[in-house]
């Protein structure tokens, strides 16, 4: 499981297409506007699904912004949508987990990142820049002394992933 880059995304689209015989991982049709689908919404947020047709892309968009709209409980929506709700969230079993556990994550997951960096204290970012460094075996190279600075280095690190 790797996080995806916007210039590998074609390619890696184009691949995954081809191992799902050239249709849609939701409809069955072929896949004439293919776009590499991802989870929107925690626990599976920024992994990638499949790639599915634009039709689908937009209408599983519709339905899951709508069930967040309303207010709508993910059992309420399964029963009115069974067969969206099993591709989006799957059937929780073991071998739907285990699909998601070893999914890449779509480009999105380093902006989501960088939204919940953003979102910590300046003592919180200092230590997640540090944790970063370390796991990345790269020695500090200077101590950010401002946000600017701070969200700058996360960028670096956080592409170097």
């Amino acid at each position: 499981m790797r996080k995806l880059k916007q210039s590998e995304l074609k390619q890696y689209r184009e691949e995954m297409l081809k191992a799902q015989g050239g249709k849609c991982a939701f409809c069955g049709q072929d896949c004439k506007k293919p776009c590499l689908d991802h989870a929107h919404m925690k626990p599976y947020k920024d992994k990638v699904r499949g790639v599915i047709c634009n039709w689908c892309n937009i209408a599983i968009g519709k339905l899951e912004n709508a069930r967040v709209r309303t207010g709508t409980s993910w059992t309420d929506f399964h029963f009115s949508f069974p067969a969206v709700s099993d591709y989006v969230w799957g059937d929780a079993s073991l071998e739907q987990l285990e699909k998601y556990r070893n999914a890449d994550w779509h480009p999105s997951k380093r902006k989501s990142e960088l939204i919940e960096f953003k979102k910590l204290n300046a003592k919180e970012q200092k230590e997640r820049l540090e944790q970063m460094e370390h796991d990345l075996g790269i020695p500090l190279a200077f101590a950010p002394r401002n946000e600017e600075q701070r969200i700058k280095l996360f960028k670096k690190l956080n592409n170097k992933t």
